[in-house]
């Protein structure tokens, strides 16, 4: 809904010339991009190492969940 007002007030108002919008465009859609590779390596990490963080560390020093949104927020 807020990207709507916001296609709305910003194409409507004049506030944005077609190339501007565009361009806002594509930089979002370049985001998206780098979002869907990113988690591409998260689900097998996980998978990989979660059996020796559970065995061999204890639960105050498991950090595979601070690795993997960092993985994601790249």
């Amino acid at each position: 809904f807020i990207g709507f007002l916001n296609t709305y007030f910003f194409v409507r108002n004049g506030n944005f010339t077609t190339e501007q919008y565009g361009l806002t465009r594509l930089m979002n859609d370049i985001a998206n991009v780098f979002f869907s590779f990113s988690t591409l390596g998260v689900v097998p990490f996980i998978y990989k190492f979660y059996p020796y963080y559970h065995d061999n560390l204890p639960k105050a020093k498991n950090d595979q969940v601070a690795i993997s949104v960092s993985i994601l927020s790249l």
